[in-house]
This record gives structure tokens, sequence and C-alpha cells, in this order.
């Protein structure tokens, strides 16, 4: 293993390097330069000169040294000693630890099958999540279980059904109109946010739809009731139709299914939308026709639309609204871009399909629940009820990457049996977590400041370097440690020979070697403005598909669809949905010194209306109650949220408590209050994790 000291760009004496690379604390890309002295990093500040983030770091990027040296981290291999979720664990070699994972999941392929044996992980973590696809496929599991049913999928795969492909904004032109949809870029992206402020402030139009005020530059705010998204996208594209303000050319000759859609959408008027989505009929109307008429425009949309049953479906809502205006292609509208930066992210040539055999690959979970076909993933709470009920088959074993499912996969309770009934789990990450805590061997991960890497953001298809400048010890990264199961399952000729050669292979497709991309940084090809003009859409037909008869075939409605499913009652009569932390990415961070301080308790946000008439007052605890369980939060008033919504934060465990006290994951963990059984997505099995009509209720005593 390289030392810090013999790195490039690593520094000896008195003498402080500068190395370029990429944070990966969560999944925006954003470029870092990073001090070197005596071969340790000392500091970092953002990178000015990075397309995307251009120098800025949020709470989470300056906390990545934290992270590197905490006490806390796992350094080493271990293996349970004890019972499951004792504590109890001793120190073993990489290869024992190794040899155990690769013995017992083949133990398992043995006896029932390699379909009884899962491929697990949390949020995405770059090129390591097609390098667990490539392992299961070697191993020859068709199930890898992702969260891509609530991130990334519905909008890509509605993209892809409706237009055929993912358009990214063209801020540069710039647009005239912005839509900010479910999306909160001045706490999850801050860069985007400054090029909204850049836009904005040169008159811009901008609409913000959100449960909660969040940006006083708007120009109009619709605050839809949390869940109710899809309903209020098919109202808009009804004012858009009815009073004539679709873009008749665009429409005429790159639109299939424009009869169908009309028709269909007569009965979502705005005033049956109002109902549904409590947003004001003459504002649906005024947000209709300000993004059909004032163009170009874009819909920048975030994962709030992708959290809930009605996911893909408002997605493609969404899709067409951009057809129907035109707003696709054009410049400062939502646009294709060369796939230049994806190099082989996704690429079969790098995880692998071909080795699966097909009746493996029909055995897949989703292929057995009916989901699209093209959604290669288990969604999580899938999974859970597999392992609990047996069916279609047993699942038996599972190698979870870097993932907290405790914390972040919804019904919490559910997950936590599941994995009690596993007879074998290894894991990943970077500490020990509730859900590391079940495992039987835990490996420990590498950071991103301790491996060398490409990183590739979610919002941009660009690439960017990742540079190694600290000495990772015991860690690996989890490709590495994908790459070396891979060689001792027994097709070590799937197995890249080193991770050096893995790069070289990932950057193939830029024509270049990974010491060739230090000095250039990043990868990225031009926008390709009106490419539908000269080739088509990359759709079966060649045009969007307003109605999507591959859909119809499938059994999927060819037309979006609005299933309402968070009625409140006497029970529960308020709904309660989440937001991201500018602190934490997910589960992550809690540990860290730096975000704790800034947010050392989870909180549930109520407008002051809704407190009082609850008789709460802010900095209360209160217990917060759905029909799947009750957690405990402290309450915080915000005029900003419509009355009646609840703004819980989710996530939440506490490393200090322990694994004698399972790191009091049951306390204020929202997804104790999910349920996964049902409503869930018939395209992407995606559960509820916004939307979800609870009560509340103070607490007799307070801690």
């Amino acid at each position: 293993m390289r030392q810090a000291a013999e790195m490039p760009n690593s520094s000896t004496g008195d003498e402080t390097t500068i190395v370029k690379s990429t944070c990966r604390l969560c999944f925006n890309g954003c470029g870092v330069l990073i001090s070197i002295k005596d071969g340790h990093p000392t500091s970092l500040t953002g990178d000015p000169d990075h397309p995307l983030s251009k120098g800025m770091i949020c709470p989470r990027g300056h906390a990545a040294l934290e992270l590197l040296d905490h006490p806390h981290r796992l350094r080493h291999p271990i293996k349970r000693t004890g019972p499951r979720g004792g504590g109890k664990w001793e120190r073993v070699s990489w290869d024992e630890a190794l040899d155990t994972i690769v013995a017992e999941l083949t133990k398992i392929g043995n006896r029932l099958g390699p379909q009884a044996v899962v491929f697990m992980r949390g949020g995405s973590k770059g090129t390591s999540d097609d390098h667990l696809t490539r392992l299961a496929n070697i191993f020859g599991s068709p199930n890898v279980s992702t969260t891509s049913s609530i991130c990334y999928s519905p909008c890509a795969l509605a993209s892809k059904h409706t237009y055929g492909f993912m358009a990214y904004p063209d801020l540069k032109h710039p647009p005239r109109c912005i839509i900010r949809w479910g999306f909160n870029p001045k706490v999850t992206l801050p860069p985007l946010h400054r090029e909204i402020v850049k836009a904005t402030s040169a008159g811009t139009k901008l609409v913000v739809i959100d449960p909660r005020v969040s940006n006083d530059r708007a120009d109009l705010q619709l605050q839809p009731k949390p869940g109710s998204d899809g309903a209020l996208a098919l109202a808009m594209a009804h004012v858009i139709i009815e009073e004539g303000l679709y873009d008749r050319a665009f429409v005429e000759r790159w639109t299939v299914g424009f009869r169908r859609l009309r028709a269909h959408l007569q009965v979502h008027t705005p005033e049956i939308a109002q109902a549904m989505t409590w947003v004001p009929a003459q504002k649906i109307r005024e947000a209709a026709r300000m993004y059909a008429t004032v163009r170009p425009g874009c819909i920048l949309w975030g994962n709030a639309l992708e959290s809930g049953p009605n996911n893909y479906q408002t997605c493609r809502a969404i899709c067409i609204l951009r057809a129907l205006t035109g707003n696709l292609g054009a410049a400062g509208s939502d646009v294709m871009w060369s796939d230049l930066g994806e190099l082989q992210r996704r690429s079969p040539l790098f995880t692998r399909p071909e080795l699966l055999p097909p009746d493996m690959a029909a055995q897949r979970l989703g292929a057995h629940a009916k989901l699209l076909p093209d959604f290669a993933y288990a969604p999580h709470n899938l999974v859970a009820k597999a392992i609990l009920d047996g069916k279609p088959y047993p699942i038996r074993g599972a190698y979870l990457q870097g993932g907290n499912l405790l914390c972040t996969s919804a019904d919490s309770q559910l997950m936590s049996k599941a994995l009690t009934k596993l007879d074998f789990i290894a894991a990943t990450d970077h500490f020990m977590t509730p859900t590391t805590a079940l495992a039987d061997i835990v490996l420990p991960a590498s950071t991103y400041l301790e491996h060398n890497s490409v990183e590739q953001p979610w919002h941009f298809p660009v690439a960017s370097i990742q540079q190694q400048v600290a000495d990772p010890g015991e860690t690996r990264s989890e490709g590495q440690i994908c790459n070396d199961l891979a060689r001792r399952i027994g097709h070590g000729e799937y197995a890249f020979e080193d991770m050096d050669e893995f790069l070289e292979f990932y950057l193939h497709p830029a024509g270049m070697s990974f010491d060739q991309f230090r000095s250039q940084g990043t990868i990225a090809g031009p926008k390709q403005l009106l490419a539908h003009e000269e080739h088509g859409f990359p759709t079966p037909s060649g045009l969007v598909e307003l109605y999507s008869a591959p859909l119809g075939e499938l059994g999927l409605p060819p037309l979006p669809e609005y299933r309402e499913f968070n009625l409140t009652d006497d029970q529960f009569p308020l709904i309660m949905t989440s937001q991201k932390s500018p602190q934490f990415y997910h589960s992550c961070g809690r540990q860290l010194p730096s975000l704790r301080r800034s947010k050392p308790e989870p909180s549930m946000r109520l407008h002051p209306e809704t407190a009082q008439s609850l008789g709460l007052n802010d900095g209360t605890m209160a217990l917060l109650t759905t029909a799947t369980g009750s957690i405990r939060q402290c309450v915080r008033l915000d005029e900003s949220l419509t009355p009646g919504v609840v703004m819980a934060d989710y996530g939440w465990w506490f490393p200090e408590q322990g694994a004698a006290q399972e790191f009091g994951w049951r306390q204020a963990n929202l997804n104790v209050l999910t349920s996964a059984p049902e409503p869930c997505s018939s395209e992407l099995g995606s559960a509820a994790l916004r939307g979800i009509p609870c009560r509340i209720e103070p607490m007799e005593e307070q801690s």
C-alpha cells in the first residue's frame, strides 16, 4: 500500500503542497484544494477553478479532516464473536475477513441458489456503486438493492421513457423562467443556488414549489401538500393545453399522443387539484402561464418528488410539461448534454450483466414484483419483505456496502427484523453504526482522501479527479474491496489486476490515463442544443412520448396519473414531510464535532398556529406518531411552513450512546414512522417517505 510520503503531490519537511481533488462526502462532487504538510492533509478549501462548485464548499466538506482523523473510525477488519448486535468483536486480518465472506456467501449460494444472497448499498458513493453491481454479477446473484427507487431512478427513468435522456438545465444561456420544484439548493447544492441567484438578479422569473417558503427572491411561491406534486403537475398541463399556451409547432412535429393526453387531462382541473394539493387554483394557473409563456424555461427538480408512491408518475408529468412548452433542447431550457463525462458509469463493460444467465436475471426480486423491466435494482423494503416472508424465495445472506439501513430505509422496524433473520451479513463502513452492529464481518472503508478515483455528481455529466492524499492504513476503498472479493469468488479473470488498472479502464472513453487526468482535473462534454432536429429523440417512436405505448404494454399507465394516498383523519390530522440538512448527508456525520455543534439534536418544524393548537412551544420535546410508530424530536416554530405540515429531521441516530443502547436508532429516527408494505409505486416499488398522516403530542417529561 503506497504511503502518504510516496504519493504524487505529497510533501515533506516544512513544504506545503496543494492538491486538487473532489469531495465525496455527498453526491455533489465539489472541487477541493487540499493542503499537505509532512505527508498528511492539514486543511482544505473549495477549488475556485472547478467548473461546477467554483470554490464553494459546504459544512460537510469542511469536516472532511475530522472524518479522516476521527478516533472512532473503523481501522481494521473485525469479526463478531458474540450474539448478533451484542457488540462483541475481534480483530482479524484482511485475508481472514475476505475468505470468510466468500465462504459464507458461497455456502448460502450452493444451498439455495445465488439469488439467496443480496448485494446492498446505501446512498450513491461513486464508482463503488458499479463495482458492487459487477461483484453481484460475478457471484451470480440477480439482486442488487439500493436507494435508487427513491433517489434518481424515478426522474431518470421517467425522462428516458418520455424523451429518451436525462435533461439538464442550461443555466448559462440563461433561462427567462426557472421552476425550482421540491428542491432547496441553498442547502443541498449551494453552487447551483448561486447560479439561480445570478439568473434572477438579471431578470429571470423564479417559481418555487415547496411546502416551505424558502426563497424570498421567488416571483411566485406555491406551497403544495407534501406528496401531492403529481396532481399539481397534471393541473398545470391542463391549463397549458386548454388555454392554448403550448408550443404548437413542437408538439405537432415532435410528440406523440397529444390528443389522448388532452382528453386524459380534462378531469385534472386546477379546481380539482386545489382540494388535493392545498394550492389555490389561481396560483396553479399563474405558475402554468408563467412557465409556458416566459421562455425559455427550465425545471430544477429535487429528491422530494421521488420520495413516495407517485414518484415516477409525477416525474413523467413534469417531463411532459417540458415538452408541451417546447422547453426541451432549446438554449436556456432543459437540454441534452454529451455523455463524455459519464465515462464508464453504469456501462455494461463495467457492470458485466452478461455474466448473469437469463434465467437467473429473470429471478430478480423486482421482476417478481413486476416493476419496470429496465429498473435493475430491488428497493430495500422489497428485500426486507422477501427476507421475512421467504417469498418469492429465501434470502439468507447479504453484503452491505456503506448503508445504515436501520436509519435510511423505509420501515426501520421491519428492516431490523429482516436483518436479524439473515444467516450471514458482511458490511463496509467508516464507523460502527446501528446497522453494521448486526453484521458478522465489518470491513473498514477508506475515505475519499485515502484513495484515487473519478467522481461524478448526480446533477451534471462531468467527471472530476479524486486524489489520494493520506495514508489509508488498513482501510480500503469499497471498490477495491469488491474487486478483492471478486478474485476470491473463483473468477479472477473478471477482477481488475489492481485499482490502477481499473482507473485506466474507467478513463478509456476519454482517451487518457489517470496521470494525464491529474493535470486536466475534469472531463465534460458540450451541451447538444436541438439534437432531436438531426437525430430525433432516442425513444421507440423517435418522438417525445406523451402517451407511452410501451408502458401500456407493461400494464402500467401510458399517461401519467396521480393516486391520492395521504388522507388525514381525526387520529392523524397532520401531514409529515422531511428536509435535507446542510450538516449531514443522510445518516452520516453524527460523530463529527463541528457538525454536531451546528446541529446537536433532531427537530420537527411546525407553523406557530399548528403548535399553538397543540399546546406546544418552541424548544420543547414532543412525540411524533404515525400508524407505524412513534419518535420524539424537539419542536421548532417556523412561519414559512404551511399550517398542518410537520417537517421532521431524518436519518438520526446517536453514536455517543454506543452499541449497548443500539446507538439510539429508535428514538428520533423518522423511518420508524414510515411503512414499507404500502403504499408503494407500481413502477419502482417506492415507499412513502413524505406526505404521511401523523399527529403530535406533548411529552409528559422533558428530556
